[in-house]
């Protein structure tokens, strides 16, 4: 049986050992996005097309503690060693007529879908990017 979402944030909270903050996520859709695909976007490429001066900085987000709060209508970032703010995953490249949706948008229904959220689609995974383009940096 495959581990629920509230584990794998747990677990993944333990291994944060050099976390010096907190990400709060509107919602569990993101917080699973998040885990599955966008900690690896992060550290895999954004990073480098955006802030190549910047090369080690993409840990101050990814070793964020989680925290989901349905209240909140954007993610809040809340890190003291946090400069600049995250790229933009629904424009990852100017030179590029696509985005990270376009690319990899089906496995990122699936990861999503994998916690009961069955009717979540390409377009769902859109409007949860789009709640960290408008995130607060702390």
């Amino acid at each position: 049986m495959e581990e629920s979402l509230e584990m794998l944030i747990k677990k993944h909270n333990e291994s944060q050992t050099r976390s010096q903050g907190r990400v709060i996520f509107p919602n569990e859709r993101l917080a699973s996005l998040w885990i599955h695909e966008l900690i690896g976007q992060l550290s895999d490429g954004a990073w480098e097309n955006h802030w190549y001066d910047k090369q080690d900085s993409w840990e101050d987000y990814t070793s964020l503690q989680i925290q989901v709060d349905e209240d909140l209508t954007s993610a809040v970032f809340q890190n003291t060693t946090i400069e600049g703010e995250l790229p933009d995953f629904l424009a990852r490249n100017s030179t590029r007529n696509d985005d990270l949706v376009d690319i990899i948008g089906s496995r990122m229904v699936d990861y999503v879908q994998r916690y009961g959220y069955d009717d979540y689609t390409k377009d769902d995974v859109r409007d949860d990017l789009l709640r960290l383009n408008d995130a607060e940096i702390q």
